[in-house]
């Protein structure tokens, strides 16, 4: 709301002035996409424990970085890859364990 308010000069004539297209997008993005994400979601946890799907939530702004990235051309920078890497290893160790732990410390105990 904040952004509506202070992003435009002329918030009300932006509004008008969006495009069916712009609208329609926006009813995908928000209505659509969100429906059949839950609804993925919600088979996913009848399927599984909550403790197993839940930490794949961590991988929406990594999709999202990605996403970007690729279909948009937009340049990650230093710190959104590093972010994005460090969510992926938080990721590895939460799904993998003490398995996880455990390969490590065999690495170490290889050297």
């Amino acid at each position: 709301m904040l952004s509506f308010f202070l992003e435009t000069n002329a918030p009300l004539e932006t509004v008008l002035s969006t495009s069916v297209q712009t609208w329609g997008v926006l009813a995908f993005v928000g209505y659509i996409s969100t429906l059949i994400a839950f609804a993925i979601w919600g088979k996913l946890l009848k399927s599984y424990s909550a403790a197993v799907v839940t930490p794949f939530a961590l991988l929406i702004p990594v999709v999202g970085l990605v996403t970007s990235s690729l279909m948009l051309n937009e340049s990650l920078t230093r710190d959104e890859i590093l972010g994005a890497v460090l969510i992926l290893l938080g990721l590895v160790f939460c799904v993998a364990g003490k398995k996880s732990f455990i390969l490590i410390a065999k690495y170490r105990g290889a050297k």
